[in-house]
């Protein structure tokens, strides 16, 4: 098996360090976002790898659908929820 860079996982992650240093909220809210979320996103990304290598021997036809459209779309879904879950932590423990 085979992983390129842009399988890593990197962009996703930073995509929601961008978003979480773009909003505006005091740094240690910030740094608390990025703690959280960083690891989530890299056990997404080791779920994703983990299960493109058994649907790779398991299930070939599947390889391409599971890889390019149910896998990019999830981790995408994966990175708005996870910005939305903290930025609504955020906003509620201000009030």
């Amino acid at each position: 098996m085979e992983i390129i860079y842009e399988c890593t996982g990197i962009y996703g992650m930073i995509v929601y360090v961008s978003a979480v240093m773009a909003t505006r909220v005091n740094v240690l809210s910030r740094l608390i976002g990025i703690w959280v979320g960083l690891p989530v996103l890299w056990i997404m990304n080791l779920v994703r790898l983990i299960t493109i290598y058994w649907i790779t021997f398991e299930h070939p036809p599947l390889f391409n659908f599971i890889h390019t459209y149910f896998w990019q779309l999830f981790l995408i879904i994966v990175v708005i929820l996870l910005y939305y879950g903290w930025y609504y932590y955020v906003a509620h423990q201000k009030n």
